[in-house]
């Protein structure tokens, strides 16, 4: 959450000539319902079960980049699926970035997990969700630092880590 997977996945998948999926907004049109709105009526379970679903209707198609919200990863057999069925990228960024990145409160309307929350306890959510995902996240097969890079650096890094794999 907020180290850009969806500008960068659009941009990587301009370069690369593919079609760009952004996995929450897809699902909110399957359900058509937003995220927030799927959270507060069905609750994260009922949500988790409709993005593996829809996780494992991407591993079908082919030349498509697709960026997942940040659970993702932890749920299920979420990344080994993913790892089987194509490249996974983990978009590296410590909790201080996240936590200013994160701390604008139009950003914070959308993702029901940090929804109104101080910045010294968006921080403290954020350090806590990202120790629980990390060891989910560190089976990517690419690691891509992005801290404090711009998103053009970000994506030349993701370019270069494409080429050698």
């Amino acid at each position: 959450m907020g180290c850009g997977k969806s500008s960068l996945g659009r941009a990587l998948a301009e370069q690369l000539g593919c079609e760009f999926i952004d996995l929450d907004n897809y699902i909110e049109q399957q359900a058509q319902q937003t995220i927030p709105s799927l959270f507060e009526s069905r609750g994260e379970e009922a949500f988790r079960l409709l993005e593996r679903s829809c996780l494992a209707e991407m591993a079908g198609r082919q030349n498509v980049v697709v960026a997942t919200g940040g659970g993702a990863a932890c749920y299920s057999d979420n990344m080994s699926l993913m790892n089987r069925e194509g490249i996974t990228i983990y978009l590296q960024v410590e909790a201080d970035e996240l936590t200013r990145r994160l701390s604008v409160p139009k950003h914070q309307a959308k993702r029901p997990l940090i929804k109104d929350l101080s910045r010294e306890a968006l921080h403290e959510k954020i350090s806590s969700m990202l120790s629980l995902r990390e060891p989910y996240y560190l089976q990517a097969q690419l690691i891509v630092p992005c801290d404090n890079a711009p998103k053009e650096e970000s994506l030349q890094k993701i370019l270069h880590s494409l080429q050698k794999k």
